[in-house]
């Protein structure tokens, strides 16, 4: 695959296997070289352990990772949280601003919007290691 989007329910019950290492190396070995994983990966306000524990395990798998947020309002805390996993390309860096203008006008995406989603507060930064930040770590604003 060139993309895979995993959308999934809470890690409870059945799904909790979508949140555990395994499913992440089924997912690299589906991947094409290039490939790109995006998962939902809770809320930074109510599941830090989680979140640590997630990046441990994906950083060993994937060649370039991290962790971005978007506003839900309908999410407790407003925001959900995703994991960036890819074999190549790094979603900051490689962020194709025209490509974005191509799309038109769009009522919430933009490459600010973008690059902000990887922005993270001061207390994750704190608790997770450099190491699982190395994407966020390159933002540049």
């Amino acid at each position: 695959y060139d993309v895979i989007i995993v959308d999934s329910t809470d890690p409870v019950g059945a799904a909790v296997v979508l949140f555990e290492e395994p499913f992440y190396r089924d997912m690299y070995n589906a991947l094409k070289p290039d490939g790109i994983v995006v998962s939902q990966c809770e809320s930074i306000y109510y599941h830090q352990t989680l979140i640590k524990r997630m990046l441990e395990f994906i950083s060993n798998i994937f060649e370039l990772t991290g962790y971005y947020y978007s506003l839900v309002p309908t999410y407790p805390s407003g925001t959900i949280g995703f994991a960036f996993c890819s074999k190549k390309y790094h979603p900051l860096k490689d962020l194709d601003e025209t490509r974005v203008s191509e799309l038109g006008k769009l009522r919430y995406y933009n490459p600010q919007i973008h690059k902000a989603s990887f922005c993270l507060p001061a207390f994750i930064k704190e608790m997770l290691p450099d190491h699982l930040l190395h994407i966020n770590n390159d933002l540049e604003i």
